[in-house]
């Protein structure tokens, strides 16, 4: 635990700080105000996921409900913002090129829809859970199942979609661009690297001990930042 909290406010630090920087020597950057943007809703995600059962019985049951609930459905689009969206955008602030406008257009509308339907369904966010979002609407349409369903499908196909952004910039691109990229997927490297591993890792043990493979992932996304700036 100790060294995960370390390697989350590692991470948070350092994102908000190039951030910062970038935004500094280059007002109005993309990517700039993303690495700003992503710095607190890590913070505010870690804190969740490495102290929840901490709190739980430390605060009112209805604050902790919202926090956790919370926590839940902004983990997705806080993970889709680092592993998709910023290397979507890299090194430029922009998609590769107009066509690109119509995937990445999809994917925002369908994941909202998806989040949306998520944060007000009644009942438990996620099985085998007994978190219950405090806004939940009761009539909740049935077919927007479908869309919650797919919400890890959609960051699936944003992850491939930031992947072949990346090697049609390679491609186009010239000797600072690529050095840029290079920089970058060495930090993607490890983080792909650790998430299969963690998968793997969890499907090959028997106790709940602390996953490697986990910690290797997150330690690439402490080096994201690191290329980036």
């Amino acid at each position: 635990i100790l060294v995960g909290a370390a390697l989350f406010n590692g991470t948070v630090i350092l994102q908000s700080t190039v951030g910062g920087i970038i935004e500094w020597r280059r007002p109005g950057h993309t990517i700039g105000r993303l690495l700003m943007l992503s710095g607190p809703l890590y913070a505010l995600l870690s804190a969740g996921w490495l102290t929840a059962e901490t709190l739980q019985p430390l605060v009112d049951p209805r604050v902790y409900q919202v926090v956790n609930w919370a926590g839940s459905v902004l983990s997705w689009p806080g993970v889709a913002l680092i592993i998709g969206w910023i290397p979507l955008l890299f090194p430029t602030g922009s998609l590769p090129g107009p066509r690109w406008r119509i995937p990445a257009g999809i994917l925002v509308v369908v994941s909202g829809i998806g989040l949306v339907a998520l944060a007000v369904r009644p009942g438990p966010l996620y099985d085998g859970t007994d978190t219950v979002g405090p806004i939940a609407i009761e009539g909740w349409p049935s077919f927007l199942q479908v869309f919650v369903d797919a919400i890890p499908l959609e960051l699936l196909a944003l992850v491939v979609l930031a992947v072949a952004g990346l090697i049609t910039r390679y491609r186009r691109g010239g000797r600072v661009e690529r050095l840029q990229i290079r920089w970058f997927v060495a930090a993607v490297v490890i983080v792909v690297a650790g998430f299969v591993g963690t998968v793997i890792e969890q499907a090959a043990r028997t106790d709940d001990g602390p996953l490697l493979s986990a910690l290797v992932a997150y330690a690439g996304i402490l080096a994201m930042p690191i290329a980036i700036g």
